[in-house]
């Protein structure tokens, strides 16, 4: 009798890999020690569902940004952490697939063409880079990113952006709820007119800031899911929406607060949303006179958040970023076409004598801006790609928000909160320097592009 294609070759294949695998799994549990051993099981595992289902890796890796503490050494000083592996295997895992299947690594979308002009700019600035394998590190990562883009639009649905939402939502109130169990007791004080912090809290990430962008974009997609999801999730949302509130608190991030400001004002041009605010305002109200207590004023938290959003306005005589801000367009105007190459501010802000008071005088690692260190490490032409995505986001979420109804339409609105929150904090602070955050954002975006493309029956979930 003929053999079935394969024949006998396909399960001795099978057979000598998992022998491998079984050899090489108890190498390392004896060399290295058995945790090691279940980060590279977790890594085969990720990578075989990248392989097999790219978007449920996606949503894999929202659910690791908790995990953001941990780092992966991969040569040098540069690592990588869950989620940020999880999401850079979901977009070389799709890019695999198409090119199986005969399909060019990309889709036709409204972002598509920015972001990779943006890719093409950062590869030619490899020349002016002083540390091109800093460089191609970066744009490995971005390349991962824009294929991330193009998997979403390719393959997810409005049940889809439902599911990313809401998982986005609970790691919000997961690291919310991480940050003020590692911030307890940890003393907070305001130092020059509110500038400058003390105990900051950081929780999964490396600075508070990072911190305060990740939740502003959590409590957007929380607020989404608490108003117009379905019955079963809100109160999870809900729980989610306050511990990432206390968490982004602890913070002290005046960019992060302002974003989250921004994130809740988009949020009240949708209307259930606004019914809800109103109401949640009246019964607190009514409480505060019931109790007769001034909560609010004997808050030592909310005091030094209020302190803290006012210094805003002596930003120009004692924050750092001022002097910052007006040094960078020389940077920019003598690498004007393609800059000085990507991730390489820090050398460029020392040659120009650009460092900051607030940590030992050590050169700027970024613009503080989004559109200043995008300008400054990618030229003008960068800066045009740049502004040219954001044009097109603009368009895809107004677009998503009218077409939409019922649970999709709180799904867009969500998305465009979180969206304006990065766009806000991104005048200030250069937080998509994270690859994590800059992956998420990528991530909500071409959700949106999904959102925009649906029919007004189309139904949405969860």
């Amino acid at each position: 009798m003929a053999l079935e294609r394969g024949g006998w070759m396909q399960p001795l294949a099978f057979a000598a890999a998992a022998a491998a695998l079984t050899a090489a799994g108890m190498l390392i549990a004896y060399s290295a020690g058995p945790l090691l051993l279940l980060v590279a099981l977790g890594g085969v595992g990720i990578t075989a569902l990248a392989l097999a289902n790219p978007l449920a890796a996606v949503l894999v890796a929202i659910t690791l940004i908790p995990l953001e503490i941990f780092s992966l050494a991969v040569g040098g000083d540069a690592g990588i952490s869950p989620a940020e592996g999880a999401f850079a295997l979901a977009g070389f895992g799709w890019v695999a697939r198409r090119i199986m299947a005969g399909l060019p690594p990309y889709v036709d979308s409204p972002l598509t063409k920015p972001l990779a002009l943006l890719l093409v700019i950062a590869v030619v600035g490899l020349g002016a880079s002083e540390a091109a394998g800093e460089t191609l590190r970066i744009i490995v990562m971005w390349a991962a990113a824009f294929f991330v883009v193009q998997l979403v639009v390719d393959e997810a649905k409005p049940s889809t952006v439902g599911w990313i939402l809401l998982l986005l939502a609970i790691t919000g109130g997961v690291v919310g709820v991480y940050t003020g169990v590692t911030s307890g007791g940890q003393e907070q004080e305001l130092v020059g007119m509110g500038a400058e912090a003390t105990g900051r809290a950081a929780g999964s990430f490396s600075h508070p800031n990072l911190l305060a962008v990740f939740l502003a974009t959590a409590l957007a997609a929380a607020g989404a899911v608490m108003v117009g999801g379905r019955t079963q999730f809100r109160p999870i949302a809900a729980a989610a929406f306050l511990a990432a509130l206390t968490g982004l608190a602890l913070t002290l991030s005046r960019g992060g607060l302002l974003a989250a400001g921004a994130a809740v004002a988009v949020m009240l041009m949708w209307r259930p949303f606004r019914r809800m605010a109103l109401v949640a305002v009246a019964v607190g109200a009514i409480a505060l006179l019931i109790s007769g207590a001034d909560v609010l004023g004997s808050s030592q938290s909310v005091d030094l958040v209020t302190k803290r959003l006012e210094s805003v306005q002596y930003a120009s005589q004692a924050d750092p970023r001022s002097e910052l801000w007006r040094g960078t367009p020389e940077i920019i105007g003598d690498h004007p076409f393609v800059g000085v190459g990507a991730g390489q501010f820090s050398k460029a802000s020392a040659a120009y004598g650009l460092r900051d008071p607030f940590s030992e005088y050590q050169p700027f690692e970024h613009a503080h801006s989004i559109p200043l260190t995008v300008a400054a490490e990618l030229g003008l032409l960068g800066l045009v790609a740049f502004l040219w995505f954001v044009v097109q986001l603009g368009i895809v979420l107004v677009r998503a928000c009218r077409r939409t109804y019922g649970w999709a339409r709180a799904y867009a609105f969500g998305l465009a909160a979180a969206l304006v929150a990065i766009a806000v904090q991104g005048l200030v602070d250069y937080t998509v320097r994270s690859n994590v955050v800059a992956m998420l954002v990528l991530t909500l975006a071409a959700a949106a592009v999904v959102l925009s493309r649906v029919s007004p029956e189309q139904p949405a979930g969860p």
